[in-house]
C-alpha cells in the first residue's frame, strides 16, 4: 500500500506516483529482482493528513490482497501516526519524504525506514553555515508542530556550546503575523525556518507587508519545497511580484535528491537520464515545485524491491514453506527477514548511494540552495564527515543580494559627542579676550579713582564689583568637561561662577540705579548721603542669596555629569551600521525647579532695575547717572537671558548648538554691559586729558569730593526736578 498526498499541506504525491509507477515498470522488466514475483501498487490520496492516512490505512489493511510492506507516508505527521501502528500488522514501512527526527526513535517505529533524512541532520549544516560567516545572532520561527519542534530544539541545544546566541525562537500555529512582528522587533536579521511549504507562503507574504525583507535580511528554509515553491496560491494576497521580492536571495538547506555526481546506478539511469525519462512519463505535465522528490520516490520502489529480493532468498536459504506473495499480518518471521533485508542493502540510486543505518535512516551529504534570479541554484555542498563539517562552495558560492554578506545585527558603534575644539578655541579666545578687557577697565577703573570726576562720581568700588562679575561669568565659557573623570566638579564650579557672576553684574547696576532714584526722589530737597558700603551691603544681600539657593541645591541635589543618549544615526556608507551618539550633560533631579528660583529671582532684579532706570532717565548730571547705559545693559540682559532660557530648555542635548549660542550670549551680554558702563568714562577721560585749559575750579572741586561719601545739593535737585 502507497500514502500519497495529493492535496493538502504538501501534495508531492502528484510526482511521486509517476515516479514510483515508472519504477514498478522497470522493475517489473528485470529477471534479476524478483524474478517470480511482480510488484503492484495500490495507493490512495491522504492530503497530508494524520487522521485520513490513519483511515485509509486501516481500510486497506482490511481489503483483499494482503499488503506486502507500506510505501509512504509523504508528510512526516501521517508517517508518525501510521508508523506507530502499521508494525504491529507485522508491515515494514518506507518512506520517500517523511524527515521528522521522531520518526528515528526505534522504540515507537521498529520498523520504519526512509530516502529523507531527518532534518536534524542538516543542523550541523546550519551551525557550519553560521561559523563560515561569523553570524553570532540567529532566529528560529517553526510550525507547532512536532516534526519542526524536534528539529528546532536540536538546533538549539547544539549551539548551545557555541558562541552563537538565539535572539528569539518564535512558534506559530496558522498565522505567523505576531511572530514575525516578534521577529523585527529583536531585529533578526539570520532567520531559519521549520514548517511546511503552504505556511513558509504566509511566513513570506506577511513578512512583505511588515517590510521584513531585504539584502539585510537572510531566510533559510528546508530544502523539500520544490522549485519555485514561494510562487504557489497563498492565503493572504500577496502577488507573484511582491513574493519574487521578498524570497529573492534566499537560502535553502537541505538534502540531495539527485545524485550530484551524475553516475549510473542499480536502475541503470544516470540522474540526468531519469530526468529525461521522468519527465517523458508526465506526459507534458508540470510540477516544478514538487520535482526534487521525484529521484527518492523512483529509489523508494526499487529499495523495496531489493530488499524484498532479498527476504525471498533468506527464505529459501532457511527452508521457509511459504511463498512472499503467501504473506499474512501475522507472520512476524517473515516482517523480521524483510526489515533485516533493508538493514542490509546498498545501491546506488538515481538519489545517490543508499544505505540505512540503525535507525532506519540514510546517511546523505547536505547543500545549500540559493534564489538567485529566478531559480534556485546548487551554491555548496556540505560534507557531515570531515571535522565538523565544511562546505565545498560551487556555481560561484553565494550570491548575496546586497553586494556584500549580510550582518547577523545592526552593529551600534557608541559615540561620545565631544564638543569641537575649533568651536571651544573660539569661544574661549573670545570669552579670554572679554577677560582681558575686564581687567583692562578694572585697572583703568582703580588708576583714575580718586583723580577724574567721571571716575569717581559713577562709584569706582561697584563698578570694580562689576568688573569681577564680567570675568567670573566669561570663565562659564572655559569651564567645558572633556572628561567625565572631572565633570562632576566642572559642572559645580560653572553654576557657582555663573550664578556669582551674574549677581555681582546684577547687583552693581541694581544698587548703582537705585542711589540715583534715592537721591533724586528725595522730596525734602536736603542733603542725601549713600555710602558705596550700603551698596555693597545690597550686593551682599543678593549675593547671598543666590549662594543659598545654590548651597540648597547642592545639598538637596548635587549637579552631576551623566551620558545622555542622543537619536541613533544610520552610517550613510553601511546601513547596517549605526551609531549611536552620547552626549555628557551635568544634570540635577529637581534643576528645573532650583533654575526656575534662579529666573524669578533675577527677573524680579530686572524688572525693578529697569524700573530704576526709567525713573532717573531725566537727571541731567552725566558725571553722576549711569541710568541711560544701565538701562541699555539691563535691555540687553533681558533679551539675550530669555533666549539664554529657551535655548537651556531645547537644545541641552545638542553639545555643540547649545555651547554655542549659550557662551556666545553671555559672551556678547557681559561685553555689552562692561563696554556700555566704561567705554564712555574713558573717552571722557582722554577727552579731559587732551583738552587745553582744565580750569583750577574744575581740579579743586574733584578734590574736595571723598570717595565713600556722595553729596548732592538740593539746588542740584531742584534743577533736575524742573528740567
Amino acid at each position: 500500500m502507497a500514502f500519497l498526498p495529493m492535496s493538502g499541506g504538501w501534495s508531492g504525491g502528484v510526482v511521486c506516483l509517476p515516479a514510483m509507477e515508472m519504477a514498478i515498470e522497470h522493475l517489473n522488466a528485470r529477471r534479476d529482482i524478483l524474478p517470480e514475483h511482480r510488484i503492484n501498487l495500490r495507493w490512495e490520496n491522504t492530503m497530508c493528513d494524520p487522521g485520513i492516512c490513519t483511515n485509509v490505512m486501516y481500510r486497506f489493511l482490511g481489503e483483499k490482497p494482503t499488503k506486502i510492506a507500506i510505501i509512504g507516508a509523504g508528510c512526516s505527521t501521517e508517517s508518525e501516526a501510521t508508523a506507530q501502528a502499521s508494525h504491529l500488522w507485522n508491515l515494514t514501512q518506507i518512506s520517500y519524504g517523511s524527515s521528522s527526527p521522531i520518526l528515528s526513535n526505534r522504540d515507537r517505529f521498529p520498523r520504519f525506514f526512509r530516502l529523507a533524512s531527518p532534518d536534524t541532520t542538516l543542523n550541523p549544516a546550519r551551525i557550519a553555515l553560521l561559523k563560515h560567516y561569523n553570524w553570532k545572532r540567529v532566529a528560529t520561527i517553526h510550525q507547532a508542530l512536532e516534526l519542526f519542534s524536534a528539529v528546532t530544539q536540536n538546533f538549539l541545544e547544539m549551539i548551545r556550546d557555541t558562541d552563537v546566541n538565539v535572539v528569539t525562537s518564535e512558534i506559530f500555529d496558522n498565522n505567523p503575523i505576531h511572530q514575525l512582528d516578534n521577529l523585527k522587533k529583536h531585529d533578526a536579521r539570520i532567520i531559519i525556518v521549520g514548517c511546511y511549504a503552504n505556511m513558509a507562503l504566509r511566513i513570506l507574504c506577511q513578512a512583505y507587508k511588515i517590510g521584513l525583507y531585504g539584502h539585510k535580511i537572510v531566510w533559510i528554509f528546508p530544502g523539500w519545497y520544490g522549485k519555485q515553491w514561494w510562487r504557489g496560491e497563498n492565503e493572504d494576497g500577496c502577488s507573484r511580484e511582491q513574493m519574487d521580492i521578498v524570497a529573492d536571495g534566499h537560502l535553502v538547506n537541505g538534502n540531495f535528491y539527485l545524485n550530484p555526481k551524475e553516475e549510473r546506478g542499480l536502475s541503470g539511469l544516470a540522474p540526468a537520464e531519469f530526468m529525461q525519462a521522468f519527465g517523458k512519463k508526465l506526459q507534458g505535465a508540470s510540477y516544478p515545485q514538487f520535482e526534487y522528490v521525484s529521484g527518492p520516490c523512483y529509489d523508494v520502489i526499487w529499495a523495496l524491491a531489493l530488499g524484498l529480493n532479498n527476504t525471498v532468498t533468506a527464505m529459501h536459504r532457511r527452508g521457509f514453506t511459504k511463498r512472499l506473495d503467501e504473506f499474512t499480518y501475522a507472520d512476524s518471521d517473515i516482517n523480521d527477514l524483510i526489515t533485516e533485508s533493508l538493514y542490509n542493502i546498498s545501491f546506488t540510486g538515481v538519489k545517490g548511494d543508499i544505505a540505512f543505518d540503525k535507525t532506519g535512516n540514510i546517511i546523505t551529504q547536505g547543500n545549500i540552495q540559493q534564489l538567485q534570479g529566478n531559480e534556485v541554484t546548487l551554491v555548496g555542498i556540505f560534507d557531515p564527515t570531515s571535522g565538523g563539517g565544511t562546505y565545498e562552495w560551487i556555481n560561484g558560492g553565494i550570491q548575496w543580494p546586497g553586494g556584500h554578506v549580510p550582518r547577523d545585527s545592526t552593529v551600534v558603534i557608541v559615540v561620545k559627542r565631544n564638543l569641537e575644539m575649533e568651536l571651544y578655541a573660539t569661544l574661549s579666545g573670545l570669552a579670554i579676550a572679554g577677560m582681558i578687557m575686564s581687567c583692562c577697565f578694572l585697572a583703568f577703573n582703580i588708576v583714575y579713582r580718586n583723580t577724574r570726576l567721571e571716575v569717581r562720581m559713577s562709584s569706582p568700588n561697584i563698578n570694580s564689583v562689576l568688573l569681577i562679575g564680567c570675568i567670573l561669568t566669561y570663565s562659564t565659557v572655559l569651564l567645558q568637561s572633556f572628561d567625565s573623570q572631572i565633570g562632576n566638579i566642572l559642572c559645580k564650579v560653572r553654576i557657582i561662577c555663573f550664578t556669582v557672576g551674574l549677581s555681582l553684574m546684577f547687583g552693581a547696576l541694581f544698587s548703582k540705579t537705585w542711589r540715583v532714584y534715592k537721591i533724586f526722589s528725595n522730596k525734602k530737597m536736603s542733603t542725601l548721603r549713600i555710602k558705596d558700603s550700603q551698596l555693597l551691603m545690597i550686593i551682599g544681600v543678593l549675593l547671598v542669596i543666590d549662594c543659598t539657593i545654590v548651597v540648597t541645591w547642592e545639598i538637596i541635589d548635587p549637579q552631576r555629569i551623566v551620558s545622555y543618549q542622543l537619536p541613533p544615526e544610520v552610517s550613510e556608507e553601511d546601513a547596517d551600521i549605526e551609531f549611536h551618539p552620547y552626549v555628557l550633560i551635568c544634570v540635577s533631579d529637581y534643576s528645573t525647579y532650583l533654575d526656575l528660583t534662579l529666573y524669578i529671582k533675577h527677573g524680579m532684579l530686572i524688572v525693578f532695575g529697569a524700573f530704576l532706570a526709567w525713573e532717573t532717565r531725566k537727571v541731567k548730571i552725566e558725571a553722576l547717572n549711569d541710568s541711560r547705559q544701565i538701562g541699555l545693559c539691563l535691555y540687553n540682559i533681558i533679551v539675550l537671558g530669555i533666549l539664554g532660557v529657551v535655548v537651556s530648555l531645547v537644545l541641552q542635548k545638542q553639545v555643540g548648538l547649545y555651547y554655542g549660542l549659550i557662551s556666545g550670549f553671555v559672551i556678547l551680554g557681559t561685553t555689552l554691559t562692561q563696554t556700555i558702563i566704561f567705554i564712555p568714562k574713558l573717552l571722557h577721560v582722554r577727552h579731559q586729558e587732551t583738552a587745553i585749559g582744565i580750569t583750577t575750579t574744575m581740579q579743586s572741586g574733584t578734590n574736595k569730593n571723598t570717595t565713600n561719601v556722595l553729596q548732592i545739593l538740593p539746588m542740584a535737585q531742584s534743577s533736575t526736578q524742573s528740567g
